[in-house]
């Protein structure tokens, strides 16, 4: 069975080719097992362009859940408008229709050549009848415009292959799907369970299909495993609770690990630089996160270590990200950067950068 998705460059949500009306998330280098549905999909319209949704992530485990200063609730973040990819475009559906409507020219109120005495009385025979002969091409032309709407949403209508003619309560149809699904990522046996039933599928047609697959539910979670690897860093421990996320067992779960062979001195350091891809952070905050991702303090402090991160720098980055989405006094932004465990020297450094 051909693959039906296309690889994109970027990680983000992406337009499910195998259900309309429905997003699958790429992580950057490999299709997850994540979807759900658009809103407003099919129905034309397309909401203001937005890129950086397709950033938005699966949520990830292990973050601290200590609460914040009470300074940190003032922050305020500006709502993503979403774009729905031009795939969920229908055609033959306009919003409107491109052709202007003629509107009739108001005859004049005085004619220049008229006697005095006509002024006010009633028109010429003449205006009168092109006045007629305006608003009578006027309604043929809504008439016209109003049947090839119907007509066009009638024939939008017959041909919809949203659900591409599969039977939903046909077992035969959800191993389509599911194989469809095998053939473009990993994933385990209650992960596809779910999908098809996301589908559409019964839940024991669903069951029933999976249960009839041929599959090595060890193999996909070593599959997975390894896409994971490719992407960003991971402990065992780490990538293990990814994959139970995921739907796979302890079991499959601790085979797929162990097959990838995973060297947590290497991954702690492609976790570091993952991370400080997308956030600022201090020495002590980085060290406590791979730590909560599983990794070893020794392995956390040497891969810090290793990459010489100019932590002032770090610094003047997280304030300057806190002061872009609030309206903080300094009083409030240096807390938060105390909080962060930013030294007193970093945080001083951060706040005579930014003007505070």
């Amino acid at each position: 069975m051909s693959n039906p998705w296309a690889n994109p460059t970027t990680a983000g949500w992406y337009a499910d080719p195998l259900k309309r009306g429905t997003e699958r998330y790429f992580d950057g280098t490999a299709w997850t097992n994540e979807s759900r549905p658009v809103e407003g999909a099919g129905s034309g319209d397309v909401s203001a362009s937005d890129s950086d949704r397709r950033d938005e992530k699966p949520r990830e485990k292990g973050r601290r859940s200590e609460s914040r200063p009470a300074a940190e609730a003032a922050i305020e973040t500006e709502p993503v408008a979403r774009q729905d990819p031009p795939s969920l475009q229908r055609k033959g559906d306009p919003k409107s229709d491109p052709r202007s409507t003629p509107t009739p020219t108001p005859a004049p109120t005085s004619d220049p050549n008229r006697p005095s005495g006509y002024e006010g009385s009633a028109a010429p025979a003449s205006a009168n009848f092109g006045a007629i002969v305006v608003i009578g091409l006027f309604v043929v032309f809504m008439i016209v415009v109003a049947v090839w709407g119907s007509s066009a949403g009638l024939s939008k209508d017959e041909n919809d292959d949203s659900n591409y003619g599969y039977d939903y309560s046909s077992v035969d149809d959800a191993m389509t799907v599911a194989e469809s699904y095998l053939d473009s990522i990993p994933m385990s046996a209650e992960g596809l369970v779910d999908q098809l039933k996301f589908e559409g599928f019964d839940a024991e047609v669903a069951e029933d299909a999976v249960n009839r697959l041929e599959v090595d539910w060890c193999a996909q979670a070593e599959l997975e495993a390894r896409e994971a690897l490719a992407y960003q860093g991971y402990s065992e421990q780490g990538l293990k609770e990814r994959l139970q996320y995921s739907g796979f067992t302890p079991a499959e779960a601790a085979h797929g690990v162990a097959q990838a062979e995973i060297d947590e001195a290497e991954q702690a350091i492609r976790a570091v630089e993952h991370f400080l891809k997308y956030s600022a952070t201090s020495y002590a905050g980085m060290v406590d996160r791979l730590m909560d991702d599983g990794f070893t303090r020794a392995d956390a402090i040497a891969a810090v270590e290793e990459l010489e991160i100019d932590w002032f720098e770090q610094a003047v980055l997280k304030a300057e990200s806190y002061s872009e989405t609030s309206n903080l006094s300094g009083e409030d932004l240096h807390d938060l950067l105390v909080y962060e465990q930013f030294t007193e020297e970093q945080v001083a450094y951060a706040m005579s950068e930014i003007g505070e």
